[in-house]
C-alpha cells in the first residue's frame, strides 16, 4: 500500500478499523471472533500499536485503573502488579495482538486524515496520509460494515456482531452525512 501519487481505490476490505490502540485491537479480536469471513485492516499512524502506552515516557506512567478490569476479557491480565507500567502494559498488547495473529492486518504508518460519507452515494471516503509520502491516499469504501465498527466501538461488540451476523449491516440515519 505504499503509493507516491495520488489516486483513489477501492480498498480491499470490508471493515476499516482507525488505530492500534486498544478498542482497534479489541475490535480486530471480535471481528475475527464474530465475524470469520470478513475482511478488514486497520490503519495505525505510528510505527507501533497502543497508543498512549507506547507515545507517553514520563517517568512513572502507569494505569490508573486495576489491570483485571482494565485488560480484555478475551486475554486476563496475569502479572503479580495490579497497576501496570506503561511498558508493561505494551509487552501486554504486542503479545495479545500477535497470540491472536492481529498483526497481519495493521498498517503502520497511515494516518487518517478524514473520512466522510456521502449519502447521495452511499460510499466512505477515506483520506490517509502515509508515512513518508507527500501525497494522500484515498479509498473508497462501499460497504456499510465498517461503519457498524467504527462507530460503535463498545464492550457490547460481540453482541452487536452477533445479532447482525446473518442480515447486512443497515447505515442508521444518525450516520448520514457525517464527517469525522
Amino acid at each position: 500500500m505504499n503509493r507516491k501519487t495520488d489516486f483513489t481505490q477501492s480498498l480491499d476490505a470490508e471493515v476499516l478499523i482507525i488505530g492500534a490502540g486498544i478498542a482497534g485491537i479489541s475490535a480486530a479480536y471480535h471481528l475475527k471472533k464474530y465475524r470469520p469471513n470478513s475482511t478488514f485492516i486497520i490503519l495505525e499512524g505510528r510505527d507501533d500499536i497502543g497508543r498512549t502506552w507506547s507515545l507517553f515516557r514520563y517517568p512513572g506512567i502507569r494505569s490508573d485503573s486495576d489491570m483485571q478490569s482494565f485488560a480484555f476479557g478475551f486475554k486476563p491480565w496475569t502479572q503479580k502488579k495490579t497497576f501496570g507500567s506503561a511498558q508493561m502494559i505494551c509487552d501486554y498488547l504486542h503479545e495479545t495482538v500477535i497470540e491472536n495473529g492481529i498483526d497481519q492486518y495493521i498498517q503502520f504508518g497511515s494516518y487518517v486524515t478524514s473520512a466522510e460519507f456521502s449519502s447521495n452515494e452511499g460510499i466512505w471516503t477515506v483520506k490517509v496520509k502515509q508515512k513518508d509520502q507527500k501525497s494522500l491516499v484515498t479509498y473508497v469504501l462501499a460497504s456499510y460494515s465498517w461503519v457498524q465498527v467504527i462507530m460503535t466501538i463498545t464492550m457490547d461488540i460481540p453482541l452487536t456482531l452477533r445479532a447482525q451476523k446473518s442480515s447486512k449491516v443497515k447505515l442508521s440515519t444518525h450516520n448520514i452525512g457525517r464527517k469525522i
